[in-house]
């Protein structure tokens, strides 16, 4: 069952259906369906429902350290703290790994 949710400043998820653990760096401008691997973030603590796997659909990965936004709107900000096999998205839209700022030169 998908739900939407207020995501909270440092809140603490995890994955039903992989190794990824993430943090909430900014909880964004509205409700969102967080998922991992197509099924919905759990609490940390939290145990996840019996016989999930990582949607085909929603593979590819979460990886270690990257910041993970929404392609059109940078209000929200996640972090991944352990990396895994399911992609991060708001239902059915895929996160995307936020860009890094150049640095100014420094001639």
């Amino acid at each position: 069952m998908h739900g939407v949710t207020t995501l909270k400043t440092g809140s603490r998820l995890r994955s039903q259906v992989c190794t990824t653990e993430v943090i909430v760096v900014r909880p964004g401008s509205r409700d969102i369906d967080l998922q991992c691997g197509g099924h919905p973030l759990i609490e940390i603590g939290a145990e996840p429902a019996a016989g999930l796997s990582v949607d085909p659909a929603f593979g590819g990965g979460t990886l270690l350290g990257k910041r993970y936004t929404l392609p059109d709107d940078d209000s929200l900000e996640i972090l991944a703290t352990k990396g895994g096999d399911g992609a991060l998205s708001d239902g059915t839209t895929a996160l995307v790994p936020k860009e890094a700022k150049p640095l100014p030169a420094s001639d």
